[in-house]
């Protein structure tokens, strides 16, 4: 009587058999059916590990990327550009083939003389910044330190009129080290029966002959057009 083993042995047998005849059409081939798929699997398996480490030396030997921001502006004369990392949020401009980290985004959009409602900054990863393997340099950290970190939206920008007004603060020596600075923005909207109170200011223009004054302190100083 046969045992287990041969029974499973001789069950095997059979479906290694009926398996050739549908793969090779014939029962008892001179190599088994499984042969070549391993052989074309091997084969297929070392392909992809050469194609893979291929693209891992190039990009090695070539740093890979975004570099959008790069072409742009190398195509436009070296203009300049704001790059953002996405990472850190670190901001910077790139122009004249030399990458500038900046303050904060005020400074990088005043630099760049970028409209951010025309063009966006490029937002990249680091490693597309890695200046050493694309044949560009730094420059030096430039930018308004404290400026705000973002700008209002469109919705939120003020159009009034501003006016700047600044003089030095001279002390009892006559050494001045000072400068003191008067900001009027908009239109304080008195009328003839009000008046300034405290430290407010006023700027003003006669009607006749457009001469500019600035009330302050019940005094009124006249503006030169120079």
């Amino acid at each position: 009587m046969a045992s287990r083993r041969d029974q499973l042995h001789s069950y095997q047998f059979m479906i290694q058999r009926v398996v050739a005849a549908l793969v090779m059409r014939e029962t008892d081939p001179a190599q088994s059916p499984f042969r070549r798929a391993a052989g074309a699997s091997f084969a297929g398996i070392m392909i992809g590990v050469i194609v893979i480490a291929g693209f891992a030396i190039y990009g090695l030997w070539k740093p890979g990327g975004n570099l959008a921001w790069k072409e742009w502006s190398d195509s436009n004369n070296g203009q300049a550009v704001v790059v953002v990392e996405e990472e850190a949020g670190a901001t910077y401009v790139y122009m004249n083939h030399k990458l500038y980290p900046m303050e904060n985004i005020t400074s990088a959009l005043l630099v760049g003389n970028t409209d951010q409602r025309t063009r966006e900054p490029y937002y990249v990863s680091s490693n597309s910044l890695a200046t050493d393997g694309l044949g560009i340099s730094r420059g030096p950290k430039l930018g308004i330190r404290g400026a705000p970190d973002s700008l209002p939206g469109e919705q939120h920008i003020v159009d009034s009129d501003w006016t700047l007004c600044s003089q030095p603060e001279y002390s009892e020596s006559g050494d001045t080290d000072k400068l003191e600075t008067v900001l009027v923005v908009g239109d304080a909207g008195l009328s003839d029966e009000q008046h300034l109170a405290g430290e407010s200011v006023m700027l003003v223009e006669e009607e006749s002959t457009s001469q500019k004054y600035l009330i302050y302190q019940n005094h009124r100083f006249k503006i030169s057009a120079e």
